[in-house]
């Protein structure tokens, strides 16, 4: 299970550098230093060369980031 934690969470990390206002922004070129719009944040781009959020990209990261937190840290019984 540590092989897999330390897994998942990179792939989440490396999901997370295309969320719009998220903590890995600066390390996506396409959002680095730009000014974005409250409305945008939490937003999630499908790739670094577009800027535009769509929301079944943001559906499929959100259930992958569900899909990882009840994998990594599941419910106590």
């Amino acid at each position: 299970m540590d092989h897999l934690r330390a897994v998942v969470q990179d792939m989440l990390q490396r999901l997370s550098v295309f969320q719009v206002g998220g903590p890995y922004q600066d390390q996506n070129p396409s959002l680095r230093g730009r000014t974005i719009l409250r409305p945008a944040f939490g937003g999630i781009m499908g790739d670094y060369d577009t800027d535009v959020i769509r929301i079944d990209t943001v559906q499929h990261q959100l259930h992958a980031l569900l899909m990882a937190l009840e994998l990594l840290f599941p419910e106590s019984k």
